[in-house]
């Protein structure tokens, strides 16, 4: 998936949270972060999809931010765990259980950047446009 698809996917999960369960917005900001920070493994380095695109990491991380203030953790742990979820749909797939595991997984089906990646980012905005317009 690409990045705006990423971003439109956690905007859309965190304003969710925030209208339908009563989540106070600061969250927020962490939320949208979550969303993208497993790609920032091409800055750090580190070999894309490699163990960013993991549970094991995601889970890592967001208990980390958790101990520091507990409803900015769930909100980075849920979009973070989002992004992987988005990213499994690729043709590439993800490594969900890395470093234990190293085999992809996933249903294979989008190619990032392609017309499925492109029509998806267009139903996020439509949705986070219907959500807006009912806060």
């Amino acid at each position: 998936m690409t990045k705006k698809t990423h971003l439109a996917a956690g905007v859309l999960a965190t304003a969710g949270a925030i209208s339908l369960c009563g989540v106070h917005p600061n969250p927020y900001i962490f939320g949208i972060i979550g969303s993208i920070v497993p790609d920032w493994d091409r800055y750090l380095g580190m070999k894309h999809r490699g163990v960013s695109h993991s549970f094991v990491f995601a889970v890592g991380l967001g208990i980390m931010i958790s101990m520091i203030n507990m409803s900015f953790g769930i909100a980075f742990m849920f979009n973070y765990c989002l992004h992987i979820a988005l990213d499994s749909f690729t043709l590439m797939g993800v490594p969900v259980g890395k470093p234990f595991f190293n085999d992809y997984y996933g249903a294979k089906l989008i190619k990032s950047g392609g017309a499925e990646d492109i029509f998806l980012f267009l139903v996020l905005l439509l949705l986070i446009s219907k959500l807006l317009i009912r806060i």
